[in-house]
């Protein structure tokens, strides 16, 4: 089992990627169907390996798991088991790691698939406090309740692969009070700023204006959107909404772009 004998979580996160990437290249692809904590082993040089293959085929449609890690999608019926539920899994098991815990340890089972499936709730477990800020982001990614908005395996090990350790490592309970601390305090500031600004107004310092020599600003526009609003029921459009916001998000972060929403 992963979490309660993990010597370094950094190495541990990037050996997975690098597996599940391995799995999913092969042709077909292999899927695993049952990522979680007590299914990824450490070897005696402390190198994780993913184990339990019972459920993995080269098969659709073949495949259960463990309910808590499974994708909404599966679980409503929707779809065959594919490489996108294994991401969804990445997700839940991420957080088992930061948070040393099962994920919704103590909830009732059925409450808790049910509103895992309503795409209205959406729910997923808290961002576990140990949780660095991209570690947390990938979180969210691979759990996102729209399969074609979570990494690809391949993108998965990239990710891991271009962080550094300070970037997988747990917080500290001193940064992880620091964190809290930002976030009663500040969390509209990085709705509004980008990081490096929201963090000097939260520490209380002075944002010296910045100088470019060349900046690209795009300005988007949702063509009659009122009128479009008149005609669609308020779900739908709540719907329509938040999938293009997603995949603005996508793109800004692709990008490194920052992204400025108003409505007029």
């Amino acid at each position: 089992m992963l979490w309660p004998h993990i010597v370094s979580i950094a190495h541990n996160d990037i050996q997975i990627g690098q597996g599940l990437r391995y799995l999913h290249s092969s042709k077909p692809p292999i899927l695993h169907g049952d990522l979680k904590a007590r299914n990824i082993l450490i070897d005696s040089r402390f190198r994780a390996k993913l184990c339990d293959f019972g459920l993995s085929s080269k098969h659709k449609g073949q495949l259960s798991g463990t309910p808590f890690w499974l994708a909404p999608e599966y679980l409503r019926g929707e779809s065959d088991y594919d490489t996108k539920c294994d991401i969804y899994s990445v997700g839940i098991l991420l957080f088992e790691i930061y948070s040393r815990k099962n994920p919704y340890e103590g909830e009732d089972f059925k409450e808790v698939l049910r509103r895992v499936c309503d795409r209205r709730i959406n729910k997923r477990p808290d961002i576990p406090e140990a949780a660095p800020p991209k570690m947390a982001d990938l979180m969210k990614r691979c759990w996102s309740r729209h399969k074609n908005f979570r990494p690809n395996s391949r993108d998965l090990d990239m990710t891991l692969m271009d962080l550094t350790s300070s970037d997988l490592e747990p917080l500290t309970d001193e940064q992880q009070k620091a964190g809290s601390r930002k976030r009663r305090s500040g969390d509209m500031l990085y709705e509004l700023f980008p990081k490096h600004i929201a963090d000097a107004l939260a520490d209380g310092k002075k944002v010296e204006p910045e100088h470019h020599e060349l900046v690209t600003i795009v300005f988007s526009d949702i063509v009659n959107f009122t009128a479009v609003s008149q005609e669609l029921g308020p779900l739908k459009v709540s719907n329509m909404l938040d999938n293009l916001y997603l995949a603005f998000d996508k793109i800004a972060r692709r990008h490194n772009i920052f992204k400025v929403e108003t409505i007029g």
